[in-house]
């Protein structure tokens, strides 16, 4: 494994809605996103996009090696844009589902199902050969976004082993990306000893603290959903506005819980160095390949301060990161149709906050 393989997943953005979650008409998937998204993203700066993939989509239990040829037709037409435009890729298998869309979340059936872990592991070993035929420098290969095992996870590390060793019989050259239980977070990253196969890059998601990052997320839950106007960063007195808007005990507990916490710089840096001093303890290479904060409820200003104090705690470890994401509700741009054309305006303070060049398209 060279040593520039790592560099390619410096700053990285993730391309959701396109094969997660699936559409119900696939027949114009690749006009998803253009030529020109491509190209604004590789002149902005970004090395990587993580292209994350409805398993569902891919999986054809029917068929003899478990892939849906059509659909795999697609993620190939995909890659090979992406490649084209200069960009590494992550392909992702996102277990996580939309609630309105009632998919599974995949790694439950693995918590539940030993059965669906032979599946599985079968699923990519063929996957993963397929795979196989892209240059190992600058294709990764994610197993599995987000897994749980809540209060379990001392069962994810020997099926996380077994599905890995499925991959790399696919793909004997291409690195591996893995992450501990609990959502991916710092905490599940902390409990995982690392696998013995020395290809591997692990990956953790940071979205601390939830109260700010996902105020009033209606897919989030009830700790967040009535949340609003909560500022980052946070300290009591900054938190006075938002608990006087809030209309109920429980908001105002956790707003007022958020604002004694003191989130800003330092503490979400400190919270990073958890994960880095994971990494320098193993002696492996580590990336956050999701962090945002959900831009429909949040002041532009909050968020950019949140996202550029992440992005800067990061650097300051040398860990690579994807933005989570591009065009949906976390989003990096806002795209729309005007006289025919894809006009791609980026949010200014973002891009600014990714340290990122401002192109505007």
């Amino acid at each position: 494994m060279s040593t520039e393989r790592y560099s390619y997943l410096s700053k990285g953005i993730n391309l959701a809605f396109w094969f997660w979650i699936p559409q119900e008409d696939f027949s114009d998937i690749q006009d998803r996103f253009s030529d020109q998204d491509f190209r604004f993203l590789k002149e902005a700066g970004f090395t990587f996009v993580r292209l994350p993939i409805d398993l569902g989509y891919l999986l054809d239990e029917g068929s003899p090696d478990l892939l849906d040829i059509a659909h795999l037709a697609e993620i190939d037409a995909a890659l090979d844009r992406l490649l084209a435009a200069g960009l590494a890729v992550v392909v992702d298998i996102h277990s996580t589902a939309s609630p309105e869309e009632n998919s599974p979340v995949y790694s439950e059936r693995l918590e539940k199902d030993r059965a669906f872990l032979s599946l599985f592991t079968a699923f990519w070993e063929a996957f993963a050969g397929h795979l196989a035929r892209y240059d190992s420098e600058r294709v990764f290969l994610e197993l599995l976004n987000e897994p749980l095992f809540e209060g379990e996870a001392d069962e994810w590390p020997p099926m996380l082993n077994e599905i890995a060793m499925a991959a790399r019989r696919g793909a004997p050259e291409h690195t591996l990306l893995v992450s501990g239980t609990q959502w991916s977070n710092i905490d599940g990253l902390l409990l995982l000893e690392p696998l013995p196969d020395q290809n591997i890059f692990y990956y953790f998601h940071f979205y601390e603290p939830l109260t700010f990052t996902h105020q009033g997320a209606d897919w989030a839950g009830d700790d967040v959903l009535n949340l609003h106007d909560i500022p980052y960063p946070s300290s009591t007195d900054f938190v006075s506005n938002a608990l006087s808007l809030a209309d109920s005990k429980r908001d105002r507990e956790t707003i007022s819980s958020y604002g004694q916490e003191f989130w800003n710089y330092e503490h979400i840096r400190a919270r990073i160095q958890k994960a880095a001093d994971w990494a320098d303890r193993h002696n492996v290479k580590l990336i956050c390949d999701e962090f945002g904060a959900y831009h429909e409820t949040i002041t532009a200003e909050g968020r950019a301060v949140w996202v550029r104090d992440v992005r800067l705690a990061l650097e300051s470890f040398r860990i690579g990161w994807a933005m989570w994401e591009y065009d949906g509700d976390f989003a990096l741009v806002k795209r729309e149709m005007s006289g025919g054309s894809l006009v791609i305006q980026p949010y200014a303070a973002l891009m600014a906050a990714l340290g990122l060049e401002a192109v505007n398209r």
